[in-house]
């Protein structure tokens, strides 16, 4: 609920308007989802542990440990 007490629409509106394609929204927030219960689950000690990398350093090490591509190539690390 916004402060003047509307219901928010779904974070797919916000994803649109900031022009993420429709085919790729629905990943996406599934995703969102998913990470958002998972972390909603940690204990204090966990989530600052999961915390310590960026969602950037997080992806990368993630799809480098499965090995997956890497989103950011050229960051250097």
């Amino acid at each position: 609920m916004t402060q003047s007490g509307k219901k928010e629409p779904p974070y797919r509106h916000r994803m649109k308007d900031e022009g993420i394609s429709e085919s790729r929204i629905y990943d996406l927030e599934n995703a969102l989802e998913n990470l958002h219960r998972a972390m909603c689950r940690l204990d204090e000690n966990n989530f600052q542990r999961f915390m310590a990398m960026t969602l950037e350093e997080r992806l990368n090490d993630y799809a480098t440990t499965e090995d997956l591509r890497r989103l950011f190539p050229n960051k250097i690390s």
